[in-house]
């Protein structure tokens, strides 16, 4: 009899954890159009899908409208007139008139309601990437799919330039320059988009790009008079360059300096009219080609 009863009670067990759904222990990120959306309920993995809640993704200019009596949302949006309704715990919804079978159940979740983010974002139109080793999500509103292209896969590496100097900063600046009258100078290694220098003054700041932001990965105040020595430091500096392009704007100026740092052509222009004074100061350098293009 015992043994009977010890048997119905692992039954009961293996039972109710197979109907428990299995949630992610480490936190997701989830960033739209370079914006880290923070939100009471973040994305979670639930039984191997992806869930979000709707009102994280307002960012992809999504409106909502909530039923409290037949507990539904009707979302909606500029990029078309169809409209996607879901009802808590369906795993059917409604759109464009048409029904489709999500592959998994619209859930609430600290009073937010969770769907798939894949069905979410492709019916409207984004783009979506999983970032496995970051555990970040990456979501493109179906407006900004065009830059993003040209940030990454672009050849026009002007254009891509300048939406790279236009992303968020991540990470401030502990030092600071101690040279009066600063100017400010922009190195690019040669044929490349997605990582580069920003000298004020001898303050010199080294930048990466990945997954849509823009991290300050080193810092460091240069001594006057000693190119590469530097009296304080932050982070891994990187190894020195072996070919550069340059953007120089003396203080008070309006004409911009550029070319190759091992070349003797200097090129001048005037300053692009900008809001952001470091994308104003970007040029064309001629017969330069893009080497740092991001595979999908």
């Amino acid at each position: 009899m015992k043994k009977m009863i010890s048997i119905l009670l692992v039954m009961c067990l293996v039972f109710l954890c197979s109907s428990i759904p299995i949630y992610a222990k480490s936190p997701v990120t989830l960033i739209i159009n370079s914006e880290v959306v923070s939100s009471d309920s973040p994305p979670v993995i639930i039984n191997g899908i992806t869930m979000v809640s709707l009102d994280s993704l307002r960012k992809l200019n999504l409106n909502l409208n909530w039923n409290s009596i037949n507990k539904t949302v009707t979302v909606t949006t500029k990029v078309n007139q169809d409209k996607l309704v879901l009802k808590a715990g369906e795993k059917e919804v409604t759109y464009g008139g048409n029904t489709i079978k999500l592959e998994s159940s619209v859930q609430v979740k600290n009073n937010r309601i969770m769907v798939p983010l894949r069905f979410i974002s492709e019916a409207f139109k984004a783009e979506v990437k999983w970032v496995k080793d970051a555990n970040e999500i990456i979501i493109h509103s179906w407006d900004k799919i065009n830059t993003y292209s040209t940030l990454y896969q672009g050849d026009d590496l002007l254009a891509a330039r300048k939406i790279a100097l236009s992303l968020p900063l991540i990470g401030e600046n502990k030092l600071s320059s101690s040279k009066e009258m600063s100017s400010h100078q922009l190195y690019f290694p040669e044929g490349e988009v997605l990582r580069y220098y920003h000298v004020w003054g001898n303050l010199v700041s080294y930048y990466e790009i990945k997954n849509d932001l823009t991290y300050l990965v080193w810092e460091g105040v240069e001594e006057v008079g000693k190119s590469g020595v530097y009296s304080k430091e932050y982070g891994k500096r990187p190894e020195p360059e072996k070919n550069e392009v340059y953007f120089d704007l003396a203080r008070d100026s309006k004409d911009v300096t550029y070319g190759r740092v091992d070349s003797k052509d200097v090129l001048r222009s005037m300053r692009d009219d900008s809001s952001n004074l470091l994308v104003g100061m970007l040029q064309s350098i001629p017969d330069e080609v893009r080497t740092d293009k991001v595979v999908n």
